[in-house]
C-alpha cells in the first residue's frame, strides 16, 4: 500500500489536472460573482434613469397630482399608458413612491433666493426593490439585495 502511495506521490503527470480541479471551481464562482455584479449595476442604472423620467416628466406638469399614475407607468413601463411589463424584472408600479417637499424661498433685497415664489416645492420620486440576479451575489452574502433609487426636482409646471 506505501509503495502505491509514494508512486503517487512522485508522479508529475497528473498535478495539472489537480491544480485545474482544485482551481476551476473558484474561477467559475468568481466570473459568475463578476457577471452578477454587473448586471446589478445596469439594473441599478435603468432604476435611477426610470425615476429621473418620471420625476422630470411631474416636475412639468401643471398639476402633478393627476399625473402620479402616468409617472408611475413612464418609469416602470417607459411609456405614459399602463404597462403590464416592467423595464426591470420584479419591478412594479406599486414599488414607486411620489412625494412633494417644500424649500423656504428666502428673500433678499435683490428679489428671491430662488426664481418662483414662496416656497418653492420639490417633487421626489422613490423606488426600493429586491434584486434576484443571478443569485451567486446573495449566495455569497447570504442576504438579499436591495436596490434603491430616488430622484428630486423642482415643480415648475405650476
Amino acid at each position: 500500500m506505501i509503495k502505491h502511495i509514494t508512486k503517487f506521490a512522485n508522479d508529475k503527470a497528473g498535478g495539472l489536472v489537480i491544480e485545474a480541479a482544485l482551481i476551476f471551481p473558484f474561477l467559475i464562482t468568481l466570473g459568475l460573482g463578476v457577471a452578477d455584479a454587473s448586471y446589478m449595476l445596469v439594473q441599478n442604472h435603468k432604476l435611477e434613469t426610470q425615476l429621473a423620467m418620471a420625476g422630470n416628466y411631474l416636475s412639468k406638469t401643471r398639476a402633478p397630482a393627476q399625473h402620479e399614475t402616468q409617472a408611475k407607468n413612464l418609469a416602470c413601463g417607459g411609456a405614459l399608458e399602463t404597462t403590464t411589463k416592467c423595464i426591470i424584472p420584479n419591478w412594479t408600479v406599486s414599488d414607486i413612491q411620489i412625494s412633494y417637499g417644500s424649500v423656504d424661498n428666502a428673500e433678499l433685497e435683490s428679489g428671491y433666493e430662488y426664481r418662483g415664489g414662496q416656497p418653492v416645492t420639490i417633487v421626489t420620486v422613490t423606488s426600493d426593490i429586491s434584486y434576484t440576479g443571478f443569485g451567486v451575489l446573495s449566495s455569497v452574502f447570504g442576504k438579499s439585495i436591495r436596490l434603491t433609487g430616488s430622484y428630486e426636482e423642482r415643480l415648475i409646471g405650476t
